[in-house]
């Protein structure tokens, strides 16, 4: 096979020129058709997104909203609520604790029939009977060295009787004590 060149030099280096240049032009083609491609893809997904997605998710997002008010109230009310309980609790006695501290000072053959307490007042009164007026004394000792109560006044009247005796005391409550106790 024989080769025959034909063709100038000049000639040559414009045809490799041009076919340099149309690689070119095909490779920018390329890009700019796929630059157009990706182009054409986002706005059609921005536009799915804004006017099919974005309403629903809005109303989505506003009805959760609306139900996390509801519940977000229900949460303020109820902290509210464990406030108040907290409230007042704190500024009452246990009186649990305060009565089991008035039965532990009770001595055998005393029973207490009635126990008044004014938290407000601060004032105790104790109406019971005892059997013995030993008894009814080791019990008035007892309250008056139990520093639960504070200012004991019995009437005379408790202490003519030997035997069954009615008696009443009044005092005032040692807060302090009684919350110490707590």
């Amino acid at each position: 096979m024989i080769h025959l060149n034909l063709l100038l030099d000049e000639d040559k280096k414009q045809i490799r020129h041009l076919r340099l240049f149309n690689f070119l032009e095909n490779l920018l083609a390329l890009i700019l058709l796929f630059i157009c491609l990706i182009t054409s893809i986002t706005l059609a997904t921005s536009y799915i997104l804004n006017n099919v997605f974005y309403p629903s998710a809005t109303s989505l997002v506003r009805t959760i909203s609306i139900g996390n008010q509801s519940f977000d109230q229900q949460i303020k009310q109820v902290n509210q609520k464990i406030s108040a309980i907290q409230d007042v609790q704190k500024n009452n006695l246990n009186w649990l604790l305060t009565i089991t501290s008035f039965i532990e000072l009770v001595p055998d053959n005393v029973h207490i029939t009635n126990l008044f307490i004014d938290q407000n007042n601060q004032r105790v009164n104790i109406y019971g009977t005892a059997k013995t007026r030993n008894e009814l004394l080791a019990f008035k000792n007892n309250l008056t060295n139990s520093n639960v109560v504070i200012d004991l006044q019995s009437p005379l009247s408790n202490l003519l009787k030997q035997t069954d005796i009615n008696f009443q005391f009044i005092a005032k409550l040692n807060l302090d004590k009684i919350n110490q106790l707590n």
